[in-house]
Protein backbone atom coordinates (compact mmCIF):
# COMPACT_ATOMS: atom_id res chain seq x y z
CA UNK A 1 0.00 0.00 0.00
CA UNK A 2 1.90 3.16 -1.22
CA UNK A 3 -0.93 5.47 -0.70
CA UNK A 4 -3.66 5.85 2.05
CA UNK A 5 -7.23 8.22 2.21
CA UNK A 6 -8.14 9.44 5.95
CA UNK A 7 -11.10 11.69 5.21
CA UNK A 8 -10.04 13.91 2.77
CA UNK A 9 -6.31 13.88 3.29
CA UNK A 10 -3.61 11.77 1.36
CA UNK A 11 -0.93 9.96 2.91
CA UNK A 12 2.05 8.73 0.58
CA UNK A 13 3.91 5.82 1.95
CA UNK A 14 6.26 5.16 -1.27
CA UNK A 15 9.57 5.96 1.13
CA UNK A 16 8.45 4.28 4.15
CA UNK A 17 11.05 2.25 5.46
CA UNK A 18 8.31 -0.16 7.32
CA UNK A 19 8.81 1.08 10.65
CA UNK A 20 9.03 4.17 12.69
CA UNK A 21 12.40 5.42 13.91
CA UNK A 22 10.97 8.46 16.08
CA UNK A 23 8.46 7.98 19.23
CA UNK A 24 7.61 9.97 21.91
CA UNK A 25 5.98 6.08 23.74
CA UNK A 26 2.99 5.33 24.40
CA UNK A 27 1.32 8.71 24.45
CA UNK A 28 1.03 8.83 20.57
CA UNK A 29 -0.92 5.96 20.80
CA UNK A 30 -3.28 7.92 23.19
CA UNK A 31 -3.65 10.73 21.14
CA UNK A 32 -3.99 8.67 17.51
CA UNK A 33 -7.17 7.37 19.84
CA UNK A 34 -8.22 10.94 20.89
CA UNK A 35 -8.36 12.29 17.16
CA UNK A 36 -10.03 8.99 15.79
CA UNK A 37 -12.55 9.70 17.89
CA UNK A 38 -13.40 12.97 18.10
CA UNK A 39 -14.40 15.57 15.96
CA UNK A 40 -11.72 18.08 14.62
CA UNK A 41 -11.39 20.95 16.38
CA UNK A 42 -13.15 19.92 19.44
CA UNK A 43 -10.51 18.80 21.75
CA UNK A 44 -10.77 21.49 23.99
CA UNK A 45 -12.90 19.55 26.56
CA UNK A 46 -10.86 16.40 25.96
CA UNK A 47 -7.69 18.79 27.24
CA UNK A 48 -9.91 19.81 30.09
CA UNK A 49 -10.98 16.11 31.21
CA UNK A 50 -7.60 14.56 30.72
CA UNK A 51 -5.42 17.74 32.51
CA UNK A 52 -1.83 16.22 31.65
CA UNK A 53 0.82 18.12 29.74
CA UNK A 54 1.44 15.72 26.48
CA UNK A 55 -2.40 16.20 25.87
CA UNK A 56 -2.57 20.10 26.06
CA UNK A 57 1.05 20.34 24.37
CA UNK A 58 0.01 18.38 21.45
CA UNK A 59 -3.75 19.33 21.03
CA UNK A 60 -4.30 22.70 21.72
CA UNK A 61 -4.89 25.46 19.56
CA UNK A 62 -1.93 27.58 21.17
CA UNK A 63 0.02 25.97 19.34
CA UNK A 64 -1.12 27.51 15.83
CA UNK A 65 0.26 31.45 17.25
CA UNK A 66 3.67 30.01 15.71
CA UNK A 67 2.21 30.46 12.26
CA UNK A 68 -0.14 33.26 13.04
CA UNK A 69 2.02 36.16 12.07
CA UNK A 70 2.96 34.95 8.46
CA UNK A 71 0.87 36.96 6.16
CA UNK A 72 -0.52 34.01 3.82
CA UNK A 73 -3.52 35.29 1.20
CA UNK A 74 -4.79 31.63 0.74
CA UNK A 75 -2.88 31.46 -2.77
CA UNK A 76 0.45 29.51 -0.87
CA UNK A 77 1.72 26.34 -2.08
CA UNK A 78 3.61 25.55 1.45
CA UNK A 79 5.97 22.62 2.57
CA UNK A 80 6.21 21.43 6.13
CA UNK A 81 9.17 19.35 7.09
CA UNK A 82 8.67 17.46 10.30
CA UNK A 83 5.48 18.00 10.57
CA UNK A 84 5.01 15.46 13.42
CA UNK A 85 1.07 15.01 15.11
CA UNK A 86 -0.22 18.32 12.83
CA UNK A 87 -0.39 21.06 15.74
CA UNK A 88 1.08 23.31 12.88
CA UNK A 89 -0.58 21.82 9.97
CA UNK A 90 -3.63 22.24 11.76
CA UNK A 91 -3.79 25.91 11.34
CA UNK A 92 -1.83 26.07 8.36
CA UNK A 93 -4.09 24.26 5.84
CA UNK A 94 -7.48 26.56 5.90
CA UNK A 95 -5.00 29.33 5.43
CA UNK A 96 -3.45 28.55 2.31
CA UNK A 97 -3.96 26.64 -1.66
CA UNK A 98 -2.24 23.61 -0.59
CA UNK A 99 0.06 21.51 2.13
CA UNK A 100 2.86 18.83 1.90
CA UNK A 101 3.98 17.39 4.88
CA UNK A 102 7.19 15.54 5.49
CA UNK A 103 7.22 13.47 8.51
CA UNK A 104 9.28 10.28 9.87
CA UNK A 105 6.68 8.32 11.69
CA UNK A 106 3.63 7.17 10.39
CA UNK A 107 2.32 6.91 13.69
CA UNK A 108 2.58 10.55 13.93
CA UNK A 109 1.37 11.11 10.31
CA UNK A 110 -2.12 9.16 11.06
CA UNK A 111 -2.43 11.35 14.27
CA UNK A 112 -2.18 14.53 11.74
CA UNK A 113 -4.32 13.28 9.06
CA UNK A 114 -7.16 12.31 11.27
CA UNK A 115 -7.12 14.86 13.29
CA UNK A 116 -6.86 17.04 9.97
CA UNK A 117 -9.49 14.88 8.05
CA UNK A 118 -11.87 17.09 6.67
CA UNK A 119 -9.32 19.11 4.86
CA UNK A 120 -8.85 18.28 1.38
CA UNK A 121 -5.21 20.10 0.82
CA UNK A 122 -3.15 18.00 2.46
CA UNK A 123 -0.70 15.39 1.45
CA UNK A 124 1.56 13.96 3.99
CA UNK A 125 5.18 11.75 2.81
CA UNK A 126 5.65 9.62 5.29
CA UNK A 127 9.74 8.71 5.36
CA UNK A 128 12.85 10.58 5.68
CA UNK A 129 13.21 13.83 4.14
CA UNK A 130 16.86 12.82 2.07
CA UNK A 131 15.04 10.21 0.51
CA UNK A 132 11.57 12.52 -0.21
CA UNK A 133 13.15 15.13 -1.16
CA UNK A 134 14.19 14.67 -4.55
CA UNK A 135 10.79 13.95 -6.14
CA UNK A 136 8.53 17.55 -4.10
CA UNK A 137 8.38 20.33 -6.74
CA UNK A 138 10.54 23.58 -6.61
CA UNK A 139 7.65 26.33 -6.64
CA UNK A 140 6.86 26.58 -3.01
CA UNK A 141 6.05 29.99 -1.36
CA UNK A 142 6.66 28.80 1.70
CA UNK A 143 8.98 26.07 3.62
CA UNK A 144 8.28 25.25 7.19
CA UNK A 145 10.84 23.91 10.08
CA UNK A 146 9.31 24.49 13.02
CA UNK A 147 10.93 22.87 15.79
CA UNK A 148 13.37 21.01 13.35
CA UNK A 149 16.58 23.04 11.77
CA UNK A 150 18.28 21.89 15.71
CA UNK A 151 18.05 18.18 15.29
CA UNK A 152 19.75 18.21 11.93
CA UNK A 153 22.92 17.14 13.08
CA UNK A 154 21.52 14.23 14.49
CA UNK A 155 20.07 13.05 11.36
CA UNK A 156 22.18 14.08 8.94
CA UNK A 157 25.45 12.15 8.09
CA UNK A 158 27.30 15.37 6.89
CA UNK A 159 30.62 17.74 8.80
CA UNK A 160 28.39 20.66 8.41
CA UNK A 161 25.18 18.65 8.07
CA UNK A 162 22.92 22.56 8.74
CA UNK A 163 24.41 24.01 6.05
CA UNK A 164 24.05 21.05 4.00
CA UNK A 165 20.52 20.61 4.58
CA UNK A 166 19.58 24.19 3.46
CA UNK A 167 21.54 23.65 1.13
CA UNK A 168 19.29 20.69 -0.24
CA UNK A 169 15.69 22.40 1.14
CA UNK A 170 16.88 26.00 -0.52
CA UNK A 171 16.20 25.27 -4.29
CA UNK A 172 12.51 24.05 -3.36
CA UNK A 173 11.33 27.57 -2.72
CA UNK A 174 9.28 29.20 -5.99
CA UNK A 175 12.80 31.20 -7.72
CA UNK A 176 15.54 29.66 -6.08
CA UNK A 177 16.94 27.79 -9.20
CA UNK A 178 16.78 31.06 -11.70
CA UNK A 179 18.01 33.34 -8.75
CA UNK A 180 14.52 35.03 -8.88
CA UNK A 181 14.50 38.28 -6.44
CA UNK A 182 10.62 37.06 -5.53
CA UNK A 183 11.64 33.86 -3.91
CA UNK A 184 9.80 31.98 -1.77
CA UNK A 185 10.15 32.18 2.04
CA UNK A 186 11.85 29.78 4.79
CA UNK A 187 10.33 29.81 8.07
CA UNK A 188 12.40 28.39 11.11
CA UNK A 189 11.12 28.45 14.61
CA UNK A 190 14.17 27.71 17.23
CA UNK A 191 15.07 28.43 20.69
CA UNK A 192 17.84 30.83 21.33
CA UNK A 193 20.71 29.47 22.61
CA UNK A 194 21.50 32.13 24.83
CA UNK A 195 17.93 33.14 26.06
CA UNK A 196 17.39 34.61 29.04
CA UNK A 197 16.11 31.88 31.13
CA UNK A 198 19.49 29.55 30.53
CA UNK A 199 20.90 32.01 32.32
CA UNK A 200 18.54 32.16 35.38
CA UNK A 201 19.19 28.55 35.99
CA UNK A 202 16.64 26.87 33.45
CA UNK A 203 17.79 23.61 32.17
CA UNK A 204 18.40 23.55 28.59
CA UNK A 205 15.18 22.29 26.45
CA UNK A 206 16.20 19.54 24.33
CA UNK A 207 19.34 18.01 26.79
CA UNK A 208 17.71 18.84 29.89
CA UNK A 209 21.36 20.18 31.36
CA UNK A 210 22.11 23.10 33.17
CA UNK A 211 24.30 25.51 30.60
CA UNK A 212 24.37 23.08 27.82
CA UNK A 213 23.58 26.04 25.39
CA UNK A 214 25.00 28.81 27.32
CA UNK A 215 28.26 26.70 27.33
CA UNK A 216 27.73 25.89 23.27
CA UNK A 217 27.45 22.55 24.03
CA UNK A 218 31.13 21.86 24.97
CA UNK A 219 29.85 17.77 25.46
CA UNK A 220 28.21 17.36 21.94
CA UNK A 221 26.46 14.01 22.97
CA UNK A 222 23.30 14.84 22.58
CA UNK A 223 22.68 15.73 18.84
CA UNK A 224 20.54 18.45 18.51
CA UNK A 225 21.88 22.13 19.50
CA UNK A 226 20.60 25.60 18.95
CA UNK A 227 22.05 29.01 17.91
CA UNK A 228 22.43 32.52 18.73
CA UNK A 229 21.19 35.26 16.02
CA UNK A 230 24.93 35.77 15.04
CA UNK A 231 24.78 32.30 14.16
CA UNK A 232 22.24 31.69 12.43
CA UNK A 233 23.07 35.01 10.12
CA UNK A 234 26.17 33.38 9.33
CA UNK A 235 24.52 29.82 8.79
CA UNK A 236 22.22 31.48 6.03
CA UNK A 237 24.98 33.83 4.33
CA UNK A 238 26.78 30.90 3.56
CA UNK A 239 23.77 29.29 1.82
CA UNK A 240 23.59 32.48 -0.18
CA UNK A 241 20.28 34.21 2.38
CA UNK A 242 19.98 36.90 4.75
CA UNK A 243 17.40 36.91 7.68
CA UNK A 244 15.28 39.56 6.79
CA UNK A 245 12.72 39.74 9.96
CA UNK A 246 13.33 38.34 13.60
CA UNK A 247 10.00 37.61 15.90
CA UNK A 248 10.28 36.66 19.58
CA UNK A 249 8.11 34.61 22.45
CA UNK A 250 8.84 33.85 25.70
CA UNK A 251 8.73 30.16 24.95
CA UNK A 252 9.45 27.03 23.20
CA UNK A 253 8.45 27.45 19.52
CA UNK A 254 6.64 23.65 20.03
CA UNK A 255 4.88 24.78 22.74
CA UNK A 256 2.00 27.48 23.77
CA UNK A 257 1.81 30.05 23.03
CA UNK A 258 4.98 30.79 20.64
CA UNK A 259 5.64 32.36 17.65
CA UNK A 260 8.83 33.68 15.10
CA UNK A 261 11.36 35.23 12.84
CA UNK A 262 12.07 35.40 9.45
CA UNK A 263 15.21 34.94 6.68
CA UNK A 264 16.19 36.26 3.15
CA UNK A 265 18.35 35.46 0.52
CA UNK A 266 20.99 38.24 -0.48
CA UNK A 267 18.68 39.22 -3.80
CA UNK A 268 15.75 36.29 -3.31
CA UNK A 269 13.49 36.52 -0.67
CA UNK A 270 13.24 33.75 2.11
CA UNK A 271 11.78 33.96 6.08
CA UNK A 272 12.57 32.23 9.00
CA UNK A 273 11.56 32.29 12.80
CA UNK A 274 13.99 32.39 15.57
CA UNK A 275 12.31 32.47 19.29
CA UNK A 276 13.30 32.88 22.62
CA UNK A 277 12.16 33.83 25.92
CA UNK A 278 10.99 37.27 25.89
CA UNK A 279 13.87 39.46 25.55
CA UNK A 280 16.23 37.50 23.45
CA UNK A 281 19.92 38.04 24.85
CA UNK A 282 22.77 37.63 21.93
CA UNK A 283 26.31 37.19 21.83
CA UNK A 284 27.95 39.78 19.38
CA UNK A 285 31.53 41.45 18.41
CA UNK A 286 31.62 45.02 19.27
CA UNK A 287 33.32 47.38 17.39
CA UNK A 288 37.39 47.97 17.66
CA UNK A 289 36.96 46.43 20.73
CA UNK A 290 37.83 42.50 19.43
CA UNK A 291 35.93 41.49 22.68
CA UNK A 292 32.55 39.54 22.87
CA UNK A 293 29.94 41.09 24.76
CA UNK A 294 26.08 40.34 25.49
CA UNK A 295 23.62 42.40 23.47
CA UNK A 296 19.62 42.62 23.86
CA UNK A 297 17.48 43.36 21.25
CA UNK A 298 13.49 43.53 21.87
CA UNK A 299 11.14 41.41 20.35
CA UNK A 300 8.06 42.17 17.72
CA UNK A 301 4.92 42.19 18.51
CA UNK A 302 3.50 38.81 17.59
CA UNK A 303 -0.57 38.31 17.55
CA UNK A 304 -2.06 35.77 19.72
CA UNK A 305 -5.21 34.08 19.58
CA UNK A 306 -6.70 33.27 23.43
Amino acid sequence: METEKIGKVTLDYSKYPGRDYYCDGEVEGQLLEIVRREEPGSYGKVIEERRDWPTLYHLSELRGNIIRWIPFDGTEKVLEIGAGPGAVTESLAPRVRSVDCVDLSRQRSLINAYRNRDQDNITIHVGNFADVEPELPDDYDYILLIGVFEYFEHYIDAPDPFRAELMRILPHLRGWKEGRADTGRLVIAIENRLGLKYFAGCREDHTGRFFEGVENYEKRSAGVRTFTRPALERIFADCGARIIRIRITNSRPRSIPTAGFRAARSSRRISGISTGTGCCCLMRRWPGTGSRRTGCFRPSPIPMRR
